[in-house]
């Protein structure tokens, strides 16, 4: 809901009793709505409220119902601090070496992100050591509700050197509470990326979670045996396929590697479909 530079977020449900929480920002001085400003503003929050209210009502919009038999898994610690597992954006592949996070950008989209944080309460710094070819600005998102994916997310910019040196960021976020994720967008093209080391420290400077790059261990080979008695399978989901394979007979397609694996594994001529809306086959 916006009225003139203030924005009012009503978020359904989400406080522990089953009210609704609500974020407030004032988009004049925080376009990046990284201050939420309800504390202060809290007869301004229920006038914006009321608005809202009377807009479902006219739209005659379905509110939800909340679940009187829902409980929310507790959160516990080990949950919070899993070991670190960091994903990737589809232009973006990921090593790790020499106890360093390398970053292959091949588009304009790279970033990388994780929930393995730990649980305490901001404000937050976080400390960058990286070196980049990479062209383009930098931008931190984090979210501080649980629920919420990186739409919702608040954002803080940063200025990456692209000269293929070490340098060292600081990048403070502004948020009294929890951090739940965490994404890092260290560039806006393709390049290289090398991360040397990633640490949350609280207002006193203090490390509140750092993260550390170690490959991933080799698993022992398994013997003959147990490896015998474990079927290797490969599961393939294509969208609107049909009999549009070699191996099924259909004249003039040549599929040479989906013929192979037919042959070598097995391959089902009868099936049923539940309910196709597609393909015939």
């Amino acid at each position: 809901m916006r009225r003139g530079d203030w924005k009012l977020i009503r978020l359904f449900a989400q406080n522990e009793d089953g009210s609704d929480q609500f974020e407030l920002y004032n988009l004049r001085d925080d376009l990046s709505e990284t201050k939420n400003l309800v504390d202060g503003n809290r007869i301004l929050v229920r006038e914006m409220n009321v608005l809202i209210d009377g807009f479902l009502k006219d739209t005659e919009a379905v509110i939800p119902k909340v679940n009187p038999a829902y409980r929310a898994p507790p959160i516990t610690a080990a949950k919070i601090d899993a070991p670190d597992a960091w994903t990737a954006s589809k232009d973006t592949t990921l090593t790790v070496a020499d106890n360093e996070l390398r970053i292959e950008s091949a588009g304009r989209d790279p970033w990388i992100s994780t929930k393995a944080i730990s649980a305490v309460t901001g404000p937050f710094t976080l400390e960058i050591s990286m070196k980049s070819t990479a062209p383009g600005a930098g931008q931190v998102f984090f979210t501080v509700h649980e629920k919420d994916g990186f739409g919702r997310a608040k954002i803080v910019p940063f200025t990456p050197k692209a000269d293929a040196a070490f340098h060292t960021y600081g990048v403070a976020l502004d948020v009294p509470g929890r951090i739940f994720a965490l994404r890092i967008d260290p560039a806006t093209g393709p390049g290289s990326i090398v991360i040397r080391s990633l640490v949350l420290r609280d207002a006193g400077g203090a490390a509140v979670k750092t993260w550390s790059f170690h490959p991933a261990p080799v698993p022992a080979p398994r013997s003959g045996a147990a490896s015998r008695d474990r079927p290797n399978i490969l599961l393939l989901l294509i969208e609107d396929q049909g009999a549009h394979l070699g191996c099924l007979g259909t004249p003039g397609l040549k599929t040479p590697h989906m013929d192979a694996l037919a042959k070598d594994g097995v391959l089902f001529r009868q099936y049923y479909v539940g309910r196709a809306i597609a393909s015939k086959y």
